[in-house]
C-alpha cells in the first residue's frame, strides 16, 4: 500500500509541502537484506526536502560543534580511549572477540548480541558476528538548540525528590551538565525534553516480529506525526505550536495511523502529554470497527504495542510520564564511564540479513562517554520493577534500556541505531531493536522521519481520528 502525506492545511512553512511515501523509502533501502547507503541516495534529505524548507533546517556546522562542546563542556573524542586502549579503530570478528577485552567495552547487552544467533546464545534477531569500530565523533545540536541550552542552563529546577518544577524549565536540553544529588534524575529529564528528530515531523514507521525460530509471525506498519508543542526553536512556529498549545500548556502531540496489519487498519491513537506532571497525559483510541473513539487510562499505557516487545510507555525507549503520585521511581546513577556502542549513522548502510537468521551487517561500533542509570519503580503494580537506561554524555540521549519485570527477571530490552544529519545538527532515529527475554521474541523496527511544517492541529486531534480510513 502506498501512502503520501501531502495535507490541505496552511502553516508558515506551508508553501515547503513536497510528497514521501513508503513506497518511495522502501525503494531507496528495502527493511531487509540491502546493504544501500540510505541517507546518501537522498542526499541527507538535501535532495528530498524543498530547497527553501532544506536551507532553513542547515547550519554552519563550525558554529554548532564550538557551542555545544560550551554547552557540555567537552567533546566525546577527547574524553575516550583509555579503556581496553589495545581495542582501536578497524574491522573485527568473532575470533577477534576471544582474544580482545570486549567484553571490557562493550554493555553486556552488546556483547552478548556480538554472536553467531541459535549457537548457545538466546534466538534473537539482531545478532552480529563481525563490526567495524570507527573513531569517535563529536555529534551536536543546531545552532538555536546549542544556544537555548547555554542561555538557559541553571535555570531549569527540580523539587526534593528529583521532579522537574516544570515552570521553572524554558527551552533547550536542561541540564547540560548533570551534577548534584539529583543528577540521575537530571540525565533523564534531558531526554524527556529531548530534541532529537525534528520538531514537526511524520515519521513512516515499520516492524516485523521475528520467533524464537527465526520465523517472521507478525507485520505493522504505519505513520506517525510526531509534534513538539512547546519550546520549538528551529521549526517555525517558534515558542509554541499554536495558541491552543500554549492554553493547555502542552508538551507533545503523537498521532498514529496503522496502516498493517489489515484489522489494524482504520484505527487511530492520539497522546497529547502536558507540561505539568500533575496533569495527566491524554491518550485516546479510535476503533474503526465500533466507530468510536475510547480514552484509554494510564494503566492502559502498560499494554503491548500491536503485537511488538514494547508497551506505550516504552515508546522512544522511554515514553512513561514521571510524576511523584503515579508510578513514582528512585533514580541512581550506577555507572559513569565510556562504552563501545553503535555509532550514529550518516550514510545508513547498515541492514539485517533475513536469509541468515537475522544478523546484523555492516554495523560501526564507537566509544562513546556514557551514564548508566537504575530507574527503581517503586509502585509494585506497574509491570516493570525497574529500568535502567545507557545515556550519552554528549548528545544527551538514550542510546539503550533494560526493562525488569516484577520477578526482577530481565523482561524486555530497547536498542536505538541512531542517525546523525551533521549540517542540520539532528539526531534521528534509524533502526529499533526491541527484544523479549521471556518469550524469546524480537521485534525490528525502520523509522524514517521527515520535517513536515504544515502540519497544523487539523490534521492532529480527536475530530481527524473520526476522518481516519
Amino acid at each position: 500500500m502506498v501512502f503520501v502525506f501531502l495535507c490541505v492545511s496552511s502553516a508558515p512553512w506551508a508553501a515547503d509541502k513536497y510528497a514521501m511515501t513508503f513506497d518511495q523509502i522502501n525503494t531507496d533501502k528495502a527493511m531487509f537484506d540491502d546493504p544501500s547507503s540510505y541517507y546518501e541516495k537522498m542526499g541527507r534529505f538535501g535532495k528530498v526536502l524543498p530547497k527553501k524548507l532544506y536551507d532553513k533546517l542547515v547550519f554552519d556546522t563550525d558554529e554548532m560543534s564550538r557551542l555545544w562542546a560550551e554547552a557540555v563542556g567537552f567533546k566525546a573524542p577527547d574524553v575516550v580511549g583509555k579503556l581496553a586502549p589495545q581495542i582501536k579503530p578497524g574491522k573485527y570478528t568473532l575470533a577477534d572477540k576471544e582474544r580482545l577485552p570486549f567484553k571490557e567495552l562493550m554493555p553486556a547487552h552488546y556483547y552478548n548480541r556480538f554472536n553467531e544467533p541459535g549457537t548457545g546464545g538466546l534466538n534473537h534477531a539482531g545478532n552480529f558476528t563481525e563490526i567495524e569500530v570507527v573513531p569517535t565523533r563529536q555529534y551536536y545540536y543546531a545552532t538555536p538548540i546549542a544556544k537555548a541550552t547555554i542561555e538557559n542552563a541553571g535555570k531549569a529546577k527540580l523539587d526534593e525528590n528529583g521532579y522537574l518544577l516544570y515552570k521553572s524549565y524554558l527551552s533547550g536540553l536542561p541540564f547540560p551538565q548533570p551534577s548534584g544529588s539529583h543528577k540521575a534524575w537530571q540525565i533523564v529529564y534531558n531526554y524527556k525534553k529531548n530534541y532529537h528528530d525534528f520538531e514537526t515531523t511524520i515519521c513512516f514507521d515499520q516492524a516485523q516480529g521475528i520467533d524464537s525460530g527465526f520465523k517472521r509471525d507478525f507485520y505493522t506498519y504505519g505513520q506517525y506525526i510526531n509534534v513538539k508543542s512547546s519550546s520549538r526553536l528551529v521549526m517555525e512556529p517558534l515558542g509554541w505550536f499554536d495558541k491552543a498549545a500554549k492554553r493547555m500548556d502542552e508538551d507533545k502531540l503523537i498521532y498514529y495511523r496503522p496502516l498493517a496489519p489489515r484489522d489494524e487498519y482504520g484505527n487511530a491513537y492520539f497522546t497529547t502529554a502536558f507540561n505539568d506532571p500533575a496533569k495527566d497525559p491524554r491518550f485516546f483510541v479510535y476503533l474503526s470497527f465500533t466507530r468510536r473513539i475510547r480514552k484509554m487510562s494510564s494503566s492502559d499505557r502498560q499494554d503491548q504495542s500491536v503485537g511488538s516487545d514494547q508497551t506505550f510507555d516504552d515508546t522512544d525507549g522511554f515514553l512513561q510520564p514521571l510524576r511523584p503520585d503515579e508510578f513514582p521511581y528512585s533514580m541512581k546513577v550506577i555507572e559513569e564511564r565510556e562504552f563501545l556502542v553503535p555509532a550514529a549513522t550518516s550514510s545508513g548502510s547498515q541492514w539485517m540479513d533475513s536469509k541468515n537468521k537475522f544478523v546484523m551487517k555492516g554495523l560501526q561500533f564507537e566509544r562513546r562517554p556514557m551514564w548508566v542509570v537504575e530507574m527503581t519503580q517503586l509502585d509494585k503494580n506497574y509491570i516493570y520493577s525497574k529500568r535502567i537506561g545507557y545515556f550519552d554524555k554528549e548528545t544527551l540521549d538514550l542510546w539503550f534500556m533494560e526493562n525488569y519485570d516484577q520477578k526482577e527477571r530481565l523482561y524486555r530490552t530497547y536498542s536505538t541505531q541512531w542517525a546523525f544529519i551533521p549540517e542540520m545538527g539532528v539526531l534521528t532515529k534509524f533502526n529499533d531493536i526491541m527484544l523479549d527475554f521471556i518469550d524469546l521474541h524480537s521485534t525490528f523496527e525502520t523509522i524514517r522521519y521527515f520535517p513536515t511544517p504544515w502540519i497544523t492541529r487539523n490534521d492532529i486531534s480527536v475530530k481527524s481520528m473520526m476522518k481516519t480510513k
